[in-house]
């Protein structure tokens, strides 16, 4: 009873926080489908003619806010009758500086991908589906469109018959698998010298490493067994953590239906997925308990974990574009997440999993209750960050992202062989195999033997996170990342009827 009482708890706070738009008068904001027609010329083209300010709050670094002063400068300089008032929060403070000014919103403001259901749903967002050209969702990735896409009959965030655009990608950040190249190589010459393993570092990387083939959960614990012992030594780790979400989706589970009515964690697959994982630190000592993706980051940049996850966002911190201090001095490379057996617990077969991770999303919406010449501004800038090439540019050479342009992503991104640090000099691109970010990207089409792809978090799915809370606070609560007793099957047991609760409770708002 203590755990599904922490579930009614959280779920009440859905409620306080949806009654926070409530001052804003009914839940659909009356511009949430303002036409701007106003502002578009004869042949489809945004004009705002009129002088106009428009506030614009994001979150970053000092490096990353300073680039955006500049990709603002260089936006104005094209519209000298916009002016752009720039403020960067924190990313710890941003969301809820956000939440407390619902009443008076910026025009344009960044939007994560797990919160953008939230806002969309109780209307504060303007819906310029008719702003945006076939042509500019073309150039884009799609999956970047689909994230903030919105439904309001069916509750489905997502590119469907009569859905909404309520934003632009920011960026598409696939998190997936990378090694340290050079720990590896000198993990197996001491399997080598013990006799424990006798393929050379090139064959190893034939047999398990390719980044087009992805390994089973079988191959990674075999690789890794024979890594340990050089690990153990000095006083290293095989692997620094485990996303969890990639576990889950490469084993074919969720935690909800397609629907998002029920909850599937009592599915097999699902179960088998947290138990490979715990199995990960406790059988086999391969990674540290109580791990994190914090703590993870940290050991694995710091050269003493032979994989972990990485996302193009990482890579600022390991070109040293931000800091040079940072930069990492071993080779890193890219590889698509491990995979398991599915529900059948057998490989080779039918529901064999796919390598899935996960893939996080930033994007720029705009506020419903902004003016029209206001919302017409705000869009023309929010298009300039996301596609104009030269923007893009910047963003992507500093380390920050993926380019949104596709054809940019797949050509120039893919070119890069050098970036300039912080101190001006010229450093090569670490990891050199960007092109696995795109593969993750890009989805997967099994039938053509693509069997790599990504996707959303499953709290883009859901009105609010706080399910996610009590998932962390159950998994605390069980010890589960710090006690070898506890099982996958504890967890499911633990949290599937609270799962099921908020599901039931989210779709009593949808209707």
């Amino acid at each position: 009873m203590k755990k599904f009482r922490t579930a009614i708890l959280c779920v009440l706070s859905l409620a306080v926080c949806i009654s926070a738009f409530a001052g804003c008068g009914d839940r659909r904001a009356d511009g949430a489908h303002d036409s701007i027609d106003g502002n578009v010329d004869d042949d489809g083209n945004i004009v705002v003619t009129d002088d106009v300010t428009i506030r614009f709050w994001g979150w970053g670094s000092t490096t990353e806010e300073a680039i955006y002063q500049e990709a603002i400068a260089d936006f104005e300089a094209l519209h000298d009758n916009i002016t752009v008032q720039y403020s960067c929060y924190s990313s710890d403070t941003y969301m809820t500086t956000l939440q407390s000014s619902a009443s008076n919103l910026p025009d344009l403001f960044y939007m994560p991908d797990e919160e953008f259901m939230y806002w969309a749903y109780n209307g504060v967002l303007w819906d310029f589906s008719d702003y945006v050209t076939a042509e500019e969702r073309a150039a884009i990735w799609e999956e970047g469109l689909a994230r903030y896409s919105y439904n309001e009959d069916t509750g489905y965030v997502g590119i469907s018959e009569g859905a909404g655009l309520y934003g632009l990608p920011k960026d598409l950040g696939p998190f997936t698998f990378a090694y340290n190249e050079d720990l590896l190589s000198d993990a197996l010459d001491y399997a080598r010298e013990q006799g424990t393993m006798q393929l050379t570092l090139d064959e190893v990387k034939e047999e398990y490493l390719d980044a087009s083939d992805p390994m089973t959960w079988e191959e990674f614990v075999t690789l890794g067994t024979i890594l340990k012992p050089y690990c153990d030594k000095n006083s290293q780790y095989v692997l620094s953590h485990y996303e969890v979400d990639s576990a889950i989706y490469s084993n074919n589970a969720s935690y909800y239906d397609e629907t998002v009515t029920t909850q599937t964690m009592t599915d097999p697959q699902f179960v088998d997925a947290w138990q490979w994982m715990h199995d990960l630190a406790f059988k086999y000592g391969l990674m540290p308990h109580g791990s994190s993706t914090t703590n993870g980051y940290q050991m694995f940049m710091a050269g003493n974990a032979v994989f972990s996850f990485v996302g193009p966002w990482d890579c600022a911190a390991i070109w040293g574009t931000t800091d040079a201090s940072t930069a990492v001095r071993y080779t890193m490379r890219l590889l698509p997440v491990p995979y398991g057996p599915g529900a059948d617990r057998e490989y080779g077969t039918a529901d064999d999993g796919v390598s899935t991770t996960w893939i996080g999303s930033m994007g720029y919406c705009i506020s419903a209750n902004s003016s029209t010449t206001q919302k017409a501004a705000a869009l023309l800038l929010a298009k300039y960050l996301c596609s104009n090439e030269n923007a893009q540019t910047k963003f992507y050479r500093l380390g920050q992202q993926v380019p949104n342009l596709i054809e940019m992503a797949e050509t120039d991104y893919l070119a890069m062989k050098t970036v300039t640090n912080s101190r001006g000099e010229e450093v090569a691109v670490n990891p050199s195999n960007l092109e696995v970010f795109l593969d993750v990207m890009d989805g997967t089409d099994p039938a053509n033997g693509d069997f790599v792809g990504g996707r959303e978090r499953p709290t883009c799915n859901i009105l609010h996170t706080d399910w996610d809370k009590d998932l962390s606070y159950t998994l605390d609560e069980l010890g589960f990342w710090n006690n070898a007793d506890v099982t996958g099957q504890n967890l499911v047991d633990s949290f599937k009827d609270n799962m099921q609760y908020y599901l039931d409770y989210h779709n009593s708002y949808l209707g």
